[in-house]
Order: structure tokens, then C-alpha cells, then sequence
């Protein structure tokens, strides 16, 4: 929700959706016409956190391209298909990095370090609650190891 403010543009109050991996909050969507029009288009930056150890995954979207960075901790993001197998991606403090990858990837991440990791995403779409862009399945469902090797 907007709320304004004198000498302040807008200011939107953001809400922590909280669970026992962590929590994700919603930070800009490109439906929200006070900031964002057809002149400046955007999809949506959102956070998630992820503790010590955790695996989140898999999903993919059909539509959507996502932009990854990890902003503060370690973690281990894997991209996975069929044709290509998995591809890892060791990124926070040490390797600063944003990992973009198209729709139809299975994703997901482990926190590699010893303390709460904090991911951003930049998608290019903005998430629709009644009728996502998401597939799931299981961590342990495809064929990849989630064992650390390359610390």
C-alpha cells in the first residue's frame, strides 16, 4: 500500500512473510503506477532470507526471467535442466555477483555459510498471488547433490 508524505515521493510499507526457512518481503512491484509507468518499466525487486544449511528449492517459471544476488552471507544458487544438468553459482559477501537466467530453469539456493543469508531478486514481471508463475517440486527431486564442495 502507498502512503505519501510531505517532500517524499511515496513510501510503500512493506510486510515480512515469515516461515521456519526464513522470510520473504515484496520491496517493488511494476504494478504500482506511482512509481513505475510505460516510460519506466519494471517487474518487481523482492528479499528472502535463508538460514545456515537451508536448501530452498526447486521452482521454475514459464514466463518470468529472474535476476539473482545474494547481499549479504554465502549461498550456493543452482540452475538446472534437463538438457545442461546443473549449473552452480557460489555468490554473497566474497563474489558479489546478480546470476539472471530466462523462464523454464528449475532454481533454487543453499545457504553455504555460518550466518542468515539475505537474496534479492529482480524478476521481470511482478508476481500475480492469484494465479503464479510457478512450478514447484521437492529439494531432493531432481538429480543433483546438495553437498558442498567448493567452499
Amino acid at each position: 500500500m502507498m502512503a505519501r508524505t510531505k517532500n517524499v515521493v511515496g513510501v510503500r510499507h512493506l510486510t515480512k512473510h515469515l516461515d521456519d526457512r526464513g522470510w520473504l518481503m515484496e520491496i517493488l512491484r511494476g504494478d504500482e503506477p506511482e512509481f513505475f509507468n510505460d516510460e519506466h518499466p519494471f517487474g518487481q525487486l523482492y528479499c528472502t532470507t535463508i538460514r545456515p544449511g537451508v536448501v530452498k528449492a526447486w521452482h521454475r517459471h514459464q514466463k518470468q526471467t529472474d535476476r539473482i544476488c545474494c547481499v549479504s552471507g554465502r549461498i550456493k544458487l543452482v540452475l538446472y535442466t534437463e538438457e545442461e544438468g546443473a549449473k552452480e553459482f557460489f555468490i554473497g559477501d566474497e563474489a558479489p555477483c546478480t546470476v539472471m537466467f530466462p523462464p523454464g530453469v528449475w532454481h533454487g539456493f543453499q545457504n553455504v555459510g555460518d550466518s542468515e543469508a539475505l537474496v534479492l531478486n529482480m524478476p521481470d514481471v511482478p508476481h500475480d498471488h492469484s494465479d503464479p508463475d510457478e512450478e514447484r517440486c521437492p529439494w531432493d527431486s531432481l538429480p543433483y547433490d546438495w553437498a558442498v564442495r567448493n567452499r
